[in-house]
């Protein structure tokens, strides 16, 4: 990982979720920080100290990365 704080030299998106007494973090952005490749996501569940989980979502080149949260399900 990249250390405790994720890094990012460019083409990076954050969005946040409200969950229950927490905010959740989901980043995506390259996997590498020389090249727009390998698509990472990546989850925090503590405001963006620690980035335990994450899922390469398309290996090799790629893009610019994009997320988007939809509103909370009213019962």
């Amino acid at each position: 990982m990249l250390g405790s704080r994720v890094r990012c030299v460019c083409q990076a998106l954050c969005v946040r979720l409200p969950y229950k007494d927490r905010d959740i973090l989901v980043f995506s952005s390259p996997g590498r920080r020389d090249k727009r490749e390998d698509i990472t996501v990546r989850v925090s569940l503590d405001g963006g100290d620690n980035w335990p989980f994450q899922r390469l979502v398309r290996p090799g080149p790629g893009n610019y990365t994009w997320l988007a949260a939809g509103r909370p399900v009213k019962a």
